[in-house]
């Protein structure tokens, strides 16, 4: 599982463990921060790019057909937020603040990136926030997309050859003909039908 999901869960937990440590020792005076880092510039995102090229590299050809643009749009973010990040020196300010801080705040962040998207994480529900977070992955997606209709036009010119079946043109077809329709709820500015999906 080359991309995000193992770091994001190695994060996820130590947040979690924080949340629990300060509201567990909060009453014997100890004081639990979380610093949240966008992206820094340091050898972790050149290290783990290499650690994905080698395991895109092992995938067997199937993997890599269904797999392998997700992998190489995730290295090319690792590598514009590394490039693009913070220095070390910089994050490194944010812990000495919350460390040294009289009254420290339960979070941090460093970086516009992170900052951006904790807000968006407070405001925007997960449909919405899933959406701009996988607009970075729009190469990928477009690719694979693009592949599947490829593949489906394949399979279909295949079945074609094989029984003989006559094909029909599609485009006299109406869009969504066949559905069921139903009317859209009544909103300023929005009239007619949509399918009932």
């Amino acid at each position: 599982m080359a991309t995000f999901g193992p770091y994001a869960g190695t994060k996820f937990a130590l947040e979690a463990v924080s949340d629990a440590l300060r509201r567990e020792l909060g009453p014997l005076g100890v004081r639990v921060v979380v610093v949240e880092p966008g992206g820094i510039r340091t050898e972790m995102g050149e290290r783990g790019i290499a650690t994905t090229r080698r395991l895109a590299e092992a995938m067997s050809a199937q993997q890599r057909d269904r797999y392998g643009p997700l992998v190489q749009a995730v290295m090319a973010l690792t590598a514009a937020g590394t490039a693009g990040g913070r220095s070390a020196e910089d994050a490194a300010r944010v812990i000495a603040k919350a460390v040294t801080a009289a009254k420290p705040r339960t979070r941090y962040t460093i970086g516009p990136d992170a900052a951006l998207l904790t807000q968006l994480a407070r405001i925007l529900p997960d449909r919405m926030l899933d959406r701009v977070i996988a607009a970075g992955l729009r190469p990928y997606r477009c690719e694979n997309r693009c592949r599947v209709k490829r593949q489906r036009a394949r399979q279909w010119r295949h079945l074609v050859r094989a029984g003989g079946l006559a094909v029909r043109s599609q485009a006299r077809r109406s869009p969504g003909a066949g559905l069921p329709w139903r009317r859209r709820p009544h909103h300023p500015g929005t009239q007619g039908m949509r399918p009932d999906v």
